[in-house]
């Protein structure tokens, strides 16, 4: 009887270490200091184990040229991720351009950055800025920005008159404002930064125009005029100027594309073509 009492006790008690092991697996729930609530995403940064995909190198991985990642730039919420690079400097708006809350075109816009405003870039990846303005903190496309904030501010002047040269074979690109992607022309934001994407001839403009030089930037990259009279857009549309003003690069008057003759062509600037006389 005593046996049989002894051997029912160890039954018990092997059943009851059995259920306490079963109550304290090592799974582990998700620390609450790890969830980001804003971007519903579980921060992995400090975990060994991630096992998230680096696409950085991944030759699928193409990105269309508003700049969104053709799988899913969604996945990538990381404030800091594979590619980006420390900047902290200043760089200015060379267009109308859109804060965003993510670097994502289809991100919510946060606010819009007028033309030549000074920016505190924070870090980039070539494709977007991660920037500050006016107490802001988002993201700007990096092809619509430029370090040279000297393009926007000009050297005011009375106004000269200068005409299109009726001889050259060059079409002169109207920026609409003093900035372009590029070096030079032929870039695919000037087609909609310009009056006209092929260029203006003399034989584009009216007879009797009148074009007036008003100021050169401090950079000597670009040249402030005011254009009065009809522009031939095509064959079937015109275009009517009443003093409106237009930014051509000082390329285009040192290389006699624009007779101007109080310009004095110079080495101030990219491009330039400094001074008038």
């Amino acid at each position: 009887m005593k046996k049989t009492l002894a051997i029912l006790l160890a039954l018990l008690a092997a059943a009851s270490i059995t259920l306490v092991s079963c109550q304290n697996d090592d799974r582990k729930p998700v620390d609450d200091d790890d969830w980001d609530n804003d971007n519903d995403y579980v921060d992995t940064s400090n975990d060994t184990n991630n096992d998230s995909t680096d696409t950085s190198t991944d030759t699928n991985n193409t990105q269309t040229p508003d700049g969104n990642d053709n799988e899913n730039n969604n996945n990538n919420n990381n404030t800091n991720p594979s590619g980006w690079v420390e900047k902290n400097d200043t760089v200015y708006a060379g267009v109308s351009l859109a804060l965003r809350s993510e670097s994502s075109s289809n991100s919510t816009m946060l606010t819009s950055i007028p033309v030549g405003a000074a920016i505190s870039r924070l870090e980039t990846n070539y494709t977007w800025d991660k920037v500050t303005y006016n107490g802001q903190t988002g993201y700007v496309m990096s092809t619509y920005v430029t370090v040279n904030g000297l393009d926007f501010e000009f050297n005011e002047c009375e106004a000269t008159a200068i005409t299109l040269s009726e001889t050259t074979n060059n079409a002169v690109l109207f920026y609409q404002t003093p900035f372009s992607p590029g070096k030079y022309e032929n870039f695919e934001l000037d087609a909609t930064n310009v009056l006209l994407a092929s260029g203006v001839k003399s034989t584009n403009l009216s007879e009797g125009y009148t074009l007036n030089k008003v100021g050169v930037s401090k950079s000597g990259n670009w040249v402030k005029v005011e254009l009065t009279g009809t522009v031939t857009i095509s064959t079937n549309s015109t275009k009517t100027c009443t003093s409106e003003t237009y930014y051509i690069r000082a390329l285009a008057f040192n290389r006699k594309d624009v007779v101007d003759s109080t310009w004095n062509s110079g080495s101030v600037g990219g491009d330039s073509g400094n001074i008038f006389g």
